[in-house]
């Protein structure tokens, strides 16, 4: 933090890595949102985990690779979030036991896309909430 103050850069060689928080829900208008609850509710039996918002730590440090790479149980928890149309019959009751598996793998081109579409409309939301805070930082020094 000091060196990126003091010269306004970090060095290529410094190992510098990012973290965040990115919270994700299943939407209260979701058609399918009480489906997707029992599954998480049956899979997270125990644990706490039906909760329709979910929180991950997302961390990239330098030189990509694996630290990069989202969080596999943000992705599956967003494959079920995105889980509607065509891939809706997943919700029915006969799959309900394998479904929070299935979410393990894609689904289908369309539910992954708007799997990362929503990573990265997340992201950018975080980033935009970062300008404006460090800018009323800035404003608060003057």
């Amino acid at each position: 933090g000091e060196y990126l103050l003091d010269r306004g850069f970090v060095p290529p060689s410094a190992d510098v890595g990012a973290a965040a928080e990115l919270t994700f829900e299943i939407a209260e208008d979701d058609n399918f949102g009480d489906d997707k609850l029992d599954i998480l509710e049956f899979e997270t039996y125990g644990e706490g985990g039906t909760d329709p918002v979910q929180s991950f730590d997302a961390y990239v440090g330098p030189g990509g690779g694996e630290r990069g790479a989202p969080d596999p149980a943000m992705v599956q928890f967003l494959r079920l979030v995105k889980l509607g149309a065509s891939d809706a019959f997943l919700l029915e009751s006969i799959f309900r036991k394998e479904t929070w598996g299935f979410m393990a793998d894609p689904v289908s081109m369309e539910n992954e896309l708007e799997v990362l579409n929503a990573i990265v409309t997340t992201c950018e939301g975080a980033l935009e909430e970062m300008d404006t805070l460090g800018g009323a930082a800035v404003d608060a020094e003057t």
